[in-house]
């Protein structure tokens, strides 16, 4: 199965709490750019909830662009955890018939960890 290699910044991040006790709860609005073999942009819808210990959360990506040279879009669903240490721990899969264009029939999952910084790295493997 072959991998995406890729790095993606954080264009955007707008939290908008929907409740705060007896937790705090949020839909987090989130923009991406990527590079590499995947190149483009995406939209994340979240829904996070915080406590003591960091926050659980659950998102669906709407992803716009190349994925090795092949355009269309495609979307990710995403679940993790945030740890109090800040650390993301992420698992996501690509949802089945949501590719488009050259991107169509795409299938593919990954897992993704890390603290805070002004890029990430992601990989997954996929198949077209």
């Amino acid at each position: 199965m072959p991998t995406a290699n890729a790095t993606f910044k954080i264009a955007s991040w707008k939290e908008e709490p929907y409740t705060t006790e007896p937790q705090k709860m949020v839909q987090a609005h989130v923009a991406r750019t990527f590079e590499g073999d995947l190149e483009g942009t995406s939209h994340t819808e979240y829904l996070m909830a915080y406590t003591p210990a960091g926050a659980s959360f659950v998102g669906l990506e709407r992803f716009t662009g190349k994925l090795k040279g092949k355009e269309g879009t495609f979307v990710f669903q995403r679940e993790g955890d945030v740890g109090a240490d800040g650390v993301v721990h992420e698992r996501f899969h690509i949802i089945a018939g949501s590719g488009t264009g050259k991107l169509e029939g795409i299938s593919g999952k990954g897992t993704w960890d890390s603290g805070h910084a002004d890029s990430y790295p992601i990989a997954f493997e996929f198949t077209l």
